[in-house]
């Protein structure tokens, strides 16, 4: 049997592992939880068609084919984990605040309509009874009903206990790819190497720095300009449910979303900033995010907030994520994947468990 080696034991790389592990691939996952890990952070949002913007064409296709994935593989990684996953269908509203999101609210429609997208127009009044606590000065908005949200912590559990079932062996240790005659065949790690047959480089926006300068090179073009992106979110407690939706709007120039997880959890971002590898929570964006939830929904006021999280996102220069095989032989990369990892794990990793068997079955060739 084959042996393959994971790097990185985010959502992707877990993903990724159980997609090898449940085709009968003998996998070790190599992980050592570090600060700024984005899949901890993150806000769970399952919505190709709120995130499809101008020129990202490309991007739009692989996002909606994965969030059509999601009930089957958040059902099987239920039966196979024996834990929920949090998939809520919320559906997503996407809020105009004041005339200038209004006019923009009119493209947005407009570019969902001719990607095929049925979003539903809903003015003010509509949109007041679907969400009684918005603030009423909202304009109107567009309904997307086929969104979804998931529970990051809940995912990565039913991950774990998932892999863990399907025989996959875990070391918690930071390792880098280890090169022998131009291709892959392991992980380095302080105290020992991993031997494998194939190597799946997972490890974010960290992933050019577990290869050597002149093999990063070589293999740099799929992970072009992979850097961290700082992002800030709130988790708040509440009293009594204040959204069954997920939220999006500007407010005052400051873009903001609220994903409710239940009737009192529900998470408030989320910042963008590129600075580099900063993780320090900064009272800026607790400012500017409180400020644009608040004003959106009143009653956030009385929550209570219970975390401020600050996570590093993987982004590349054209926001694509890196998934298949790379330049270099015995190495696959899943990487890259932005603010979109939770979105593009099914997906991702069906692609990566597909083009490793084939690169094992057929030699690297």
């Amino acid at each position: 049997m084959s042996r393959v080696a994971v790097l990185g034991g985010g959502v992707i790389g877990l993903s990724v592992a159980w997609g090898l592990a449940r085709r009968g691939t003998e996998v070790v996952l190599v992980d050592l939880p570090l600060p700024g890990a984005s899949s901890p952070v993150a806000a769970g949002m399952i919505s190709a068609a709120a995130e499809l913007d101008y020129g990202e064409t490309e991007l739009w296709q692989v996002t909606s084919r994965s969030q059509a994935q999601w009930p089957e593989f958040a059902a099987e990684l239920a039966q196979a984990s024996g834990r929920p996953v949090g998939l809520r269908p919320t559906g997503t509203l996407l809020v105009a605040t004041d005339q200038d999101e209004q006019v923009r609210l009119d493209r947005r429609l407009k570019l969902l309509a001719d990607a095929g997208v049925g979003a539903q127009r809903l003015e003010r009044r509509e949109l007041l009874r679907k969400e009684p606590a918005l603030a009423r000065t909202v304009r109107g908005a567009a309904w997307l009903p086929d969104d979804f949200c998931v529970d990051r912590s809940l995912v990565l559990d039913a991950l774990r206990s998932a892999i863990a079932s399907a025989g996959v062996r875990t070391i918690r240790a930071q390792g880098r790819v280890r090169m022998q005659d131009g291709r892959a065949t392991g992980i380095t790690l302080p105290d020992l190497s991993v031997d494998a047959d194939h190597v799946v480089l997972c490890a974010g926006w960290r992933s050019p720095h577990a290869l050597d300068d002149p093999v990063a090179e070589r293999a740099g073009a799929p992970m072009s300009g992979l850097r961290p992106v700082k992002g800030e979110l709130l988790d708040l407690e509440l009293a009594a449910p204040a959204v069954t939706s997920t939220v999006r709007a500007v407010v005052d120039r400051v873009p903001v979303y609220l994903v409710p997880h239940d009737d009192t959890h529900l998470t408030v971002g989320a910042t963008s900033v590129d600075v580099g590898a900063d993780l320090a929570p900064t009272v800026r964006a607790a400012l500017e995010l409180l400020s644009a939830a608040t004003t959106l929904v009143p009653e956030l006021r009385d929550a209570r907030i219970t975390e401020h999280r600050v996570g590093l996102r993987p982004a590349s220069s054209d926001n694509l994520p890196a998934i298949g095989i790379s330049p270099m032989p015995g190495l696959t990369l899943a990487t890259g994947h932005y603010r979109h990892g939770f979105l593009l794990a099914p997906l991702t990793s069906d692609v990566v468990a597909d083009s490793v068997r084939a690169a094992l079955t057929e030699g690297d060739s």
